[in-house]
């Protein structure tokens, strides 16, 4: 069973609800916090579910879909650059930003494709591993040389 878990942006923070549960909502200073809460929040209702004799057993193996305005998660995620992730995807950077500020509609397909491009990059990351190497220009030098020869 999946859970959708609606994040909004307020002025002091994040709120949140579930989809598919009334009166189940949570509030959080940032997005990582907000996630845990809904998992608390969600714990709390099984543990209420159970005291109250309810079958929790499909509670329990629930996945949760966090789902966020693509406005407030482009507002949130300010280190993004919203024009060269747009060309990564695909989309008039103009275009992109435009659908970032809510100044033009954009339909479920094109955030349907903004969400894989994100969830496509994030996979790329994290194949990455950096590492700190510590060369002279000297030894540059003689790795060129020998790579020559």
């Amino acid at each position: 069973m999946k859970l959708t878990a609606i994040i909004e942006k307020t002025s002091e923070g994040f709120t949140g609800y579930f989809r598919e549960i009334d009166h189940l909502i949570t509030a959080a200073q940032n997005i990582s916090q907000i996630k845990a809460s809904f998992q608390e929040v969600l714990n709390d209702h099984i543990l209420s579910l159970q005291a109250a004799g309810k079958d929790v057993s499909r509670w329990k193996k629930a996945k949760l879909n966090f789902v966020i305005d693509i406005e407030q998660f482009f507002g949130y995620y300010k280190m993004i650059n919203k024009s060269a992730f747009a060309r990564y995807i695909g989309i008039n950077p103009i275009l992109f930003r435009q659908y970032t500020k809510s100044l033009v509609p954009i339909s479920d397909q094109r955030v349907k494709k903004i969400t894989e491009g994100l969830h496509s990059l994030a996979k790329e990351l994290e194949e990455v591993t950096l590492a700190r190497y510590s060369i002279t220009a000297s030894q540059k030098r003689v790795l060129f040389k020998e790579r020559q020869t």
